[in-house]
């Protein structure tokens, strides 16, 4: 997938990642939110790439929120 992929692509996406990601780059997913046109961008503080595994709580609460934002 490339950047041209991505063009009008407008589902609303939770982009998310954490400050201690060295799996996917938080810039890399922030540029990403950025290129989609219902892009949302979150980094979780003191995570690391399993988000859901690390903060269980914290991930179903930002996904949770995001869903009720686009329903």
């Amino acid at each position: 997938m490339t950047a041209r992929d991505l063009e009008g692509f407008e589902v609303p996406t939770l982009c998310m990642t954490a400050d201690e990601d060295f799996v996917c780059a938080p810039d890399s997913v922030a540029h990403l939110a950025r290129m989609l046109v219902g892009g949302r961008f979150v980094k979780v503080p003191e995570t690391g790439h399993s988000i859901y595994w690390e903060r269980p709580a914290l991930f179903n609460q930002l996904v949770d929120e995001f869903l009720d934002s686009v329903e």
